[in-house]
């Protein structure tokens, strides 16, 4: 992948906002799926029958204006007339060979002089990082503790309205903890999930925040995952969610994985391919781990049995040739770095790096802040907003519910007004307002071609 031009600079909320609305996700310029914002302003059109994609003939294309500084070419651009009709034509020569472009200028033109002017400008959109530090910002989880989107999302969109919520400590469930959910304060929205439906038609009300989700789609069926939808479905609303965030900001889970007599190696490794060629050019990014026998687990799945190293390595090795295929990566969650040898990214699957490239935005973690569950994970968790539990799902190797009985029990409980995921206040609560602290410098960085 050809490495191309980098820009950091540094614009207040307002000229970001700018940006992003401009731009959509920068990332997905060289990207095959881009999402709908960024394919409406990038569609390019071109006179010629070299076979090329949108994404290659885009990034050229941006090459080409950013290499120019000449104020004459910056002149004819800003003068153009921004029409639903409005083309402009240019040759491109790359290769010994000139194209000539059509292009639609109504989202394009605006696209590339915002990139070019704050990029000319960024000295003026330098911001004291102290007063940054200062913002009340964070990463929220929604999805370690149970699947708010999959069974929440009314409860989740009325605290998003109000602006907070209130989270028991699980271990001490009179201490409570108010968080802010306000798009001034908050640096991104972590989800989790296995059944995105219900959170589609709030998509638009979330476009002021930072966003990752995580799908998990398994071949498994209802004797080990009895209340997930159809699969086939999910994959749809994948694509459909994938559209709408960015290639960039989602990522497909293929876990846990477990062996037994009908879910064999041979099984997983045509049921992967079956999904991700389905998948492909939806995410770069599919996260893989092996069963782990929890307590829990071993109460609600006593046949459930570890995976084998040799197992474990004929799977990844297998999984890595197929990712490579269809033009994802690997990453294994909490499994070590038994794999990396054979191409997999062991770095982790809620990462800085995973972050950042979502974000679009530089992020300055505390190192004391970066997990270390099991001496195995380097992930970023933040603050889960959810409760143990109260997954529907019901899963059989599921680690966050006890059994079924307390889930539906609990379940009843749910009140979508509250704050709270159960219930309401309770006598003796404390309530503590928790300081959340930006690891956002303020610096943007679009890296067009990377």
């Amino acid at each position: 992948m050809q490495k191309g031009i980098k820009f950091r600079i540094y614009p207040n909320r307002e000229q970001k906002n700018l940006i992003h609305r401009t731009l959509g996700c920068c990332r997905l310029i060289y990207n095959k799926e881009m999402s709908q914002i960024a394919r409406a302003g990038l569609r390019v059109y071109f006179i010629a029958f070299i076979p090329m994609g949108i994404n290659l003939l885009t990034s050229y294309y941006l090459q080409s204006i950013l290499s120019v500084k000449s104020s004459l070419f910056i002149s004819l651009l800003r003068n153009v007339i921004l029409s639903s009709t409005a083309i402009l034509t240019f040759p491109l020569i790359f290769g010994g060979n000139s194209l000539w472009l059509v292009m639609p200028v109504v989202e394009c033109l605006v696209l590339v002089l915002s990139v070019v002017f704050y990029a000319d400008n960024n000295k003026k959109f330098l911001i004291c990082r102290n007063s940054r530090k200062a913002a009340n910002t964070m990463i929220i989880q929604t999805g370690m503790r149970t699947d708010i989107p999959a069974f929440y999302s009314e409860w989740f969109m009325n605290r998003i309205k109000e602006g907070y919520v209130l989270v028991r400590n699980p271990y001490n469930p009179l201490q409570v903890t108010k968080y802010s959910l306000s798009p001034e304060v908050v640096d991104l929205l972590v989800f989790c999930t296995k059944n995105p439906a219900p959170m589609l038609k709030h998509m638009d009300k979330l476009q002021s925040y930072g966003q990752y989700w995580f799908v998990t789609i398994t071949p498994y069926g209802t004797e080990i995952e009895p209340n997930v939808p159809d699969k086939k479905t999910v994959m749809e609303d994948f694509k459909k969610l994938s559209n709408i965030v960015g290639i960039d900001s989602i990522g497909w889970r293929y876990d846990p994985i477990l062996i037994d007599q009908t879910h064999t190696v041979e099984w997983h490794i045509q049921e992967f391919e079956k999904m991700a060629a389905n998948l492909s050019g939806y995410t770069h990014t599919c996260v893989i781990s092996f069963i782990d026998i929890y307590q829990k687990v071993a109460r609600n799945f006593p046949e459930a049995k570890a995976v084998t190293i040799s197992d474990r390595i004929r799977i990844g090795k297998e999984f890595i040739r197929i990712a490579e295929k269809y033009n994802m990566v690997i990453r294994p969650c909490a499994e070590g770095n038994e794999l990396a040898a054979y191409g997999a990214d062991c770095s982790g699957c809620m990462t800085v790096d995973t972050y950042e490239k979502a974000l679009h935005t530089h992020l300055d973690v505390p190192k004391q802040k970066m997990n270390q569950r099991n001496g195995t994970c380097a992930c970023l968790l933040g603050v889960d907003i959810g409760a143990y539990d109260t997954c529907g799902h019901l899963c059989r190797y599921c680690y966050a519910n006890v059994n079924s009985a307390l889930v539906r029990e609990n379940m009843k409980r749910h009140d979508p007004k509250s704050p709270f995921l159960l219930g309401g206040s309770m006598p003796g609560d404390i309530i503590h307002e928790a300081k959340q602290i930006s690891w956002i410098d303020g610096q943007m960085t679009l890296d067009l071609f990377s």
